[in-house]
C-alpha cells in the first residue's frame, strides 16, 4: 500500500512554509498571526470549484486555516527516530501503517498524502448529503473534510478519528480556533477491540493502515449501521479492493477521480 515513507523526497519547500512560496513573507505573518483565516472560504471556493487538485493551492489553505503541519511533522519524525524502530523500517500500530521519512517528505506528505480539499469537494457533490448527516473519516490525519465541511456543509456532521496523537490535536486546535462546531477530531486506536465508531451516513477510508485494520473497520461499520443505508468512500487501491473482494454487502455505486488516488463509492441499498 501508499505509504508516507514511499513517496520521493521533495525538497526544501517544507522548511520554509509554503504561504511563503506563493504570497510572500507578509502573508506568512498574516497566517501565523490568525488574520487571514478570514480567507479560508473564500481560498476553499476558489479551490472546489471543479478544478483539478492544486498542491499549493492545498497547503496554502492549510496554512491559512493555521495548521502547522511541517512544525507538527518535525516532531512527529524526531520522535519516530528515537523510537526503537530501525530507520527506514516500517511499523504498525494498530489501525496506522508509517515509515520513518526525512525532512524533505515532509512537502510530499503535505502535498501529496493528504486528500486534496477539491477532491473531497467532488466526492461531497457526487453524494449530495442532506442536511443532519454524519460524514465520517477513519484516518483522517489533520482532518481536512472537516474542514472543508465547516466552511462549506454547515448543515453537516463531520466526525474524524486519526491515531497519531499531534495530528489530532493539531485538528482539534484549529477546528476549535475556526469555530467550526459541527466538526471534530478524536484520537483513536481504529483497531482497538472495543472500538466502533460514531453511527455515521458516509464512511470515508483512504488506505489509512494494515489490511486487518481496513477489514475491521468496515465490519465495524456495517455492525455499527445495522442494516441502515450507508456509503463507503474508498480512497486508495487497497480499501476499493477489499470492499469490492470480502464485502458484499457493498454494492460499487461509482467513482470520483481517476486512478489509484480517485475515490470509489460503495452503499448497502
Amino acid at each position: 500500500g501508499e505509504r508516507y515513507g514511499e513517496y520521493s523526497k521533495g525538497d526544501k519547500i517544507a522548511e520554509y512554509g509554503l504561504t511563503a512560496l506563493v504570497a510572500g513573507g507578509a502573508a506568512v505573518v498574516l497566517a501565523k498571526s490568525g488574520l487571514l483565516g478570514k480567507l479560508l472560504k473564500p481560498l476553499l471556493s476558489f479551490q472546489t470549484q471543479g478544478q483539478k487538485p492544486n498542491p499549493i493551492i492545498d497547503a496554502l489553505a492549510d496554512d491559512v486555516a493555521g495548521f502547522r503541519v511541517g512544525e507538527i511533522e518535525k516532531a512527529i519524525m524526531r520522535e519516530a527516530k528515537a523510537s526503537t524502530v530501525p530507520k527506514n523500517s516500517s511499523r504498525e500500530d494498530g489501525d496506522v501503517t508509517w515509515s520513518i521519512w526525512d525532512e524533505n517528505s515532509i512537502y510530499h506528505f503535505q502535498t501529496s498524502i493528504l486528500t486534496p480539499y477539491s477532491h473531497m469537494d467532488a466526492v461531497l457533490a457526487e453524494l449530495r448529503p442532506i442536511s443532519g448527516q454524519t460524514f465520517v473519516d477513519l484516518g483522517t490525519a489533520y482532518g481536512r473534510p472537516g474542514i472543508l465541511i465547516g466552511a462549506h456543509y454547515p448543515q453537516l456532521q463531520f466526525v474524524g478519528y486519526e491515531f497519531v496523537p499531534q495530528r489530532a490535536a493539531e485538528s482539534q486546535r484549529v477546528l476549535r480556533s475556526l469555530g467550526m462546531n459541527n466538526a471534530q477530531v478524536i484520537e483513536q486506536n481504529l483497531n482497538a477491540a472495543n472500538f466502533r465508531p460514531v453511527l455515521g451516513d458516509y464512511y470515508f477510508i483512504y488506505d489509512y493502515g494494515s489490511t486487518q485494520a481496513i477489514k475491521k473497520s468496515l465490519q465495524d461499520i456495517l455492525e455499527v449501521t445495522a442494516g441502515r443505508k450507508v456509503t463507503v468512500i474508498a480512497r486508495g487501491p487497497r480499501t476499493g479492493y477489499i470492499v469490492k473482494s470480502e464485502f458484499p454487502a457493498f454494492k460499487a455505486r461509482g467513482q470520483v477521480g481517476e486512478g489509484s488516488f480517485g475515490s470509489q463509492i460503495f452503499s448497502t441499498r
